[in-house]
């Protein structure tokens, strides 16, 4: 991220205007090395990023609001569901900004997002 931020001459610490879609799975699985991601994509404060399928997602979610309760800034945080009872917790115990219902199909166009 730093490196496309001086190829274009932006000052540091810039926004990036794009989003950053990371699997919960691969996180818990990965762990420090991949958190790494997490925490770089913070520092560069990029506008949203997407967690799904996860056991853990609620410590992502809190790492990402601590983080942007400490440096005075919101991510966007999306959650991708597949069940309903997935979305109401994505909602009601994560407080996720986006809701990207993906449900069980394998058709790349059966994606609805609700905010």
């Amino acid at each position: 991220m730093k490196t496309a931020i001086e190829a274009r001459g932006l000052p540091l610490p810039y926004h990036l205007p794009v989003g950053v879609n990371l699997l919960g799975w691969k996180l818990e699985e990965a762990g420090a090395e991949l958190k790494a991601v997490l925490d770089t994509a913070l520092e560069h404060h990029v506008q949203a990023i997407w967690l799904g399928f996860g056991k853990g997602l609620r410590h992502f979610i809190s790492h990402i609001r601590q983080h942007d309760l400490a440096c005075g800034q919101k991510t966007l945080v999306f959650i991708g569901v597949n069940t309903v009872p997935e979305a109401l917790v994505a909602t009601n115990e994560f407080k996720a900004d986006v809701i990207v219902a993906q449900g069980t199909s394998l058709d790349p166009d059966a994606i609805l997002i609700f905010s």
